[in-house]
This record gives structure tokens, C-alpha cells and sequence, in this order.
């Protein structure tokens, strides 16, 4: 008995062979936006912190920086020593803003916190934490003049 080898075991590897190169490339195209979406990173540099006595009671505690990741940000709250900025009565402005205040990638800031003289002294060192809606606590420390 003769074996015919014909021409189709041939063409159905061929077939399988591209259906697979074509799921690994639908795959890689696929991974690549995926890990694009999801490698958006937070981080914001705070470069410049200092505090200046107003002389009327208050203190001005300013932040300067840039948001360096690839991920705008939102600050939704602000701590100082660990206290909401409400619940010392203090007023804060970011770029102009009030909190919620959302600070672009690649953009620069400036954070001014005024903060009253009861429960501060010159002397006393502040931190300072800007809260991203991530939750993220971005700190500095400075001492009030």
C-alpha cells in the first residue's frame, strides 16, 4: 500500500502557524495600551518649602513645586502636623485654587497655607502633608520664623 502525502497537513500548519503569530501580535498591541493606561504614575515634587510671619497673628506657609509623573493630580486635603487645614482654621490656595485643587502633569505649583498663631510659635517645626484623592501624602517640614 502506497502513502500519499498530500498538501494539506502542510497548508494546516501553515494556517495554525500564522493564526498564532497574529493572536501574539493582537496580544502585544493589546498589553502595550493596557500597561499605557495603567503606567500613569503620581508624583509631585514639592522643590521650595518656607514660612513667613505675617505679623498680624498668622503665618503663610509656602509650598512651590511641579507635578513630575504622568498623572494629573488631585489635592484633596491638606494636613499640618497631622490636623485638617479645617480643623485649625486654615486657609489654603493652590495655584489660586481651594481644595480640591488639581495640578496637571509636567505643571508647576504653588501652595499657600495660612495658618493662625494659636497653636503655633516662632520656633516650632510644621509638617506639612498635600493628600492626592490616591491618597498619596506628599510632606515637607518647615519652621515658622
Amino acid at each position: 500500500m502506497i502513502k500519499k502525502k498530500g498538501i494539506i497537513p502542510v497548508l494546516a500548519v501553515v494556517i495554525l502557524i500564522a493564526v498564532a503569530v497574529a493572536l501574539g501580535i493582537a496580544v502585544a498591541f493589546w498589553a502595550t495600551g493596557l500597561i499605557g493606561t495603567l503606567g500613569k504614575v503620581e508624583k509631585l515634587e514639592i522643590r521650595t518649602a518656607y514660612a513667613v510671619n505675617n505679623r498680624n497673628g498668622t503665618w503663610t506657609i509656602i509650598l512651590s513645586g511641579a507635578d513630575t509623573g504622568s498623572a494629573d493630580i488631585t489635592i484633596v486635603e491638606v494636613t499640618i502636623n497631622g490636623e485638617s487645614y479645617n480643623e485649625i482654621n486654615a486657609i489654603v490656595r493652590i495655584n489660586g485654587s481651594s481644595i480640591p485643587a488639581s495640578i496637571k502633569a509636567g505643571e508647576y505649583f504653588t501652595a499657600n497655607i495660612i495658618i493662625p498663631s494659636s497653636g503655633f510659635r516662632s520656633g516650632q517645626t510644621i509638617e506639612v502633608a498635600l493628600i492626592s484623592g490616591s491618597g498619596t501624602a506628599y510632606k515637607r517640614t518647615v519652621i515658622l520664623p
